[in-house]
């Protein structure tokens, strides 16, 4: 807070209100999400305490590492919410120091523990995000529109549905 009070950056102050909760929200969704996942099989959300089981189901199908995920992102929303430029880019060392003196050394610690069943975890789950291939929509189906066939996305209850959004998104 002190560089943004000595050399203040203004580049977060035109984003809207929205964008800046959401991006709290989703963060501090995600670190829910791993504190009951972890809390469900009865091991350690402390990380200085042992891990008494492995947890890979809810969140944890998705990242390896929700809780420290989930505080990124709520701490990038807590900066946008309050235009703390400083906040943001500070994050990126931090996120790097967090990933070589913390992650890391937990890792070993698992591997160590749970062996097998841990590395196969390690083998079928991103340490931090999701894979691209798991955020895209599914295609349902196509709408032509000027000689082009446009994909229609799952959520649109019907094509022409689909096609009414696209033409009122293009006006």
């Amino acid at each position: 807070c002190l560089l943004q009070w000595l050399e203040p950056l203004g580049l977060l102050v035109h984003l809207g209100a929205l964008l800046r909760i959401a991006a709290g929200a989703a963060g501090m969704a995600m670190m829910s999400a791993g504190h009951r996942a972890m809390s469900r099989r009865g091991t350690n959300v402390n990380p200085l305490r042992p891990t008494t089981a492995l947890v890979t189901d809810g969140v944890f199908r998705y990242t390896r590492n929700p809780l420290y995920v989930g505080v990124s992102i709520a701490l990038c929303g807590v900066a946008l919410v309050f235009a703390l430029d400083w906040v943001l880019v500070l994050i990126v060392p931090a996120c790097v120091l967090l990933h070589f003196a913390v992650v890391r050394r937990e890792e070993r610690y698992l591997e160590q523990k749970f062996g097998d069943a841990y590395r196969a975890y390690v083998a079928r789950v991103p340490r931090y995000l999701a894979k691209a291939s798991l955020w895209k929509l599914p295609v349902v189906g196509r709408v032509m529109r000027s000689g082009r066939h446009i994909p229609v996305y799952r959520g649109a209850a019907t094509a022409a549905e689909a096609y009414r959004d696209l033409v009122a998104s293009v006006r």
